[in-house]
């Protein structure tokens, strides 16, 4: 009985057994795919090792430094083996034009390496559905371009940049591209973290950024863009008119839940420039510089959802919110509160404000300046100031009305203070975009 019992039990050891083998066989495939598996080690070349694998082959780069620069034209998986030494180091000290990397087939997958490329570009993506998921990749000028491509993931990554025109990630006519759980360090005269450029219907989404830019740099920013969803994104920049994320020239794009805090003079958590029809809610945007900076700032922009966010503007001249040339955005259910202005309206008509909650600011709770006609402010919890109370319709507010009527003119004016300042403002803006186009 007791030897059958034992037999039983032998048995299902070994059934046991079997089963973990044949899931690790299961897993093997899923990660690593159903081709050979082709070792690789610091003596021989990567790009060797490519031009002889077939489709589908799974390429296993062991721990070593490889000064190479490789091209993949078939869908083959590059992967890092941390044998205790680190992981492979792939680096560029020859040719300072060439990409370390320069995916030219679909399918690829690019794991557990260590990227670096001081002069150039590190990833080139030229393909679609690639995967890059947990490398350290350092770029010179850029880190990771994307060209013509879709559906990609980029994901876990560290990626980083220290070049004067710096990019982490650059996007240009790429589409559907997934850029997930990075983080990104980037520095410089004028460097930006991600950057789309005529790219639609992407997703950024739970990325740690981090820059210290001189001038105009952002963490997050689009360019002629449509249906992108930025969410979920931790954000923090330093530098002379930048922004954690810059929204310019584009519509149709989804920012939520996003935390960023902008650190320097006339700059901004979230700008959003000649743009519409954008929705920017329950986020949490801090900008504690000391001059004139905001937590959101729309410039020349129509038609976009302000909703539930929560927005603080530090320093002097700073607002949690501010609107400058922009018409029939909807502010609702906001938090603006601790800031040196908590809603801020200038040269902005047939907007909605309402709902929100704007308290404890060190100048005005909501402050209307002149020529801002039509606009509807109601049922906000907030003190008002308005400076030409004939054009604003303003009604059941829960804190006092400061009117000041003066004798403007009905016809705004040629040039403003304001309109100057954008002039100069838009001056700096081509300049840099000349430099970050190239």
């Amino acid at each position: 009985m007791m030897l059958a019992i034992m037999g039983r039990v032998m048995l299902a050891i070994r059934v046991g057994m079997a089963f973990l083998i044949l899931c690790a066989a299961i897993i093997s495939l899923v990660v690593l795919g159903d081709g050979a598996v082709i070792k690789v080690g610091p003596c021989e070349s990567i790009q060797a090792t490519i031009n002889m694998a077939s489709p589908g082959d799974v390429i296993m780069v062991r721990s070593g430094t490889y000064n190479e620069c490789i091209s993949i034209n078939k869908p083959l998986t590059i992967f890092g083996m941390d044998e205790g030494n680190g992981m492979p180091i792939l680096l560029n000290e020859g040719d300072s034009n060439k990409s370390i990397i320069t995916l030219n087939s679909s399918g690829c997958i690019i794991k557990g390496m260590i990227i670096k490329n001081h002069k150039n570009c590190a990833i080139n993506i030229l393909s679609n559905y690639n995967l890059v998921d947990g490398n350290t990749i350092i770029g010179g000028d850029t880190a990771i371009y994307l060209i013509r491509s879709m559906s990609n993931v980029i994901t876990h990554n560290n990626i980083s940049v220290d070049k004067i025109f710096g990019r982490a990630l650059i996007a240009v006519q790429s589409f559907n591209n997934t850029i997930k759980g990075n983080t990104i360090c980037f520095s410089g005269l004028a460097s930006n973290g991600i950057y789309l450029v005529r790219s639609n219907k992407n997703v950024i989404s739970d990325n740690k950024i981090s820059g210290n830019s001189l001038i105009g740099g952002s963490g997050l920013s689009t360019r002629d863009a449509q249906y992108n969803i930025l969410k979920n994104n931790w954000i923090e920049t330093s530098g002379l008119w930048g922004s954690c994320i810059y929204i310019r020239t584009s519509v149709d794009n989804s920012l939520r839940n996003n935390k960023v805090e902008h650190r320097d003079s006339f700059g901004s958590g979230i700008t959003i420039y000649f743009s519409s029809r954008n929705n920017i809610s329950n986020n949490t945007a801090y900008s504690k510089g000391q001059l004139s900076v905001n937590g959101i700032f729309l410039r020349w922009s129509t038609d976009n959802t302000i909703y539930a966010n929560k927005a603080y503007g530090i320093g002097w001249e700073g607002s949690g919110i501010t609107l400058l040339f922009s018409e029939e955005n909807e502010l609702v259910k906001n938090e603006a509160s601790n800031c040196y202005y908590g809603i801020y309206l200038g040269d902005s008509g047939k907007n909605k404000v309402e709902y929100n909650i704007a308290q404890r600011n060190s100048d005005h709770d909501i402050y209307i300046d002149f020529f801002c006609p039509d606009n509807s402010i109601k049922h906000n919890t907030a003190s008002l100031y308005v400076v030409e109370p004939r054009w604003s319709h303003i009604e059941d507010n829960s804190g006092s009305v400061t009117e000041f009527a003066v004798d403007f003119p009905d016809q705004v004016p040629i040039f403003t203070f304001s309109q100057i300042m954008d002039l100069i403002y838009n001056m700096s803006q081509f300049i840099l975009d000349l430099f970050i186009e190239n």
